[in-house]
């Protein structure tokens, strides 16, 4: 699911109007991972396998926020943050329906990283 900027608001209409809506493989964590949004219904709700939040690197809001990462934490959800990791490449697999997750920050190292 992508979200986009959507705050509790909407999050709330959402699991209001779609109540069969649930249990999603990937959600791109509503509006970067801010304190506005991930409401605790709406992450227990959609209980992501992976929760995505797409942030820059250092960013002055301090996305996403503590509180926000330990409710998908607590759902046993996966997290990645770009802010983190840069660029996020995912993979599935046809055959055995894996997924593999790479970041740019592994895979483009530096020489003097190596």
């Amino acid at each position: 699911m992508l979200a986009g900027d959507i705050e509790k608001d909407v999050e709330a209409d959402i699991i209001e109007t779609y109540p069969e809506f649930a249990e999603v493989d990937l959600l791109l964590v509503p509006h970067h991972g801010s304190k506005t949004s991930s409401s605790p219904n709406f992450v227990a709700q959609l209980s992501p396998e992976i929760a995505l939040v797409s942030a820059g690197y250092g960013n002055s809001f301090g996305h996403p926020a503590i509180e926000v990462s330990e409710r998908y934490e607590r759902i046993g959800a996966e997290i990645y943050s770009t802010a983190e990791s840069g660029a996020l490449r995912f993979e599935w697999q046809e055959i055995e329906g894996d997924m593999k997750v790479s970041t740019n920050r592994q895979s483009f190292l530096y020489w003097w990283q190596e």
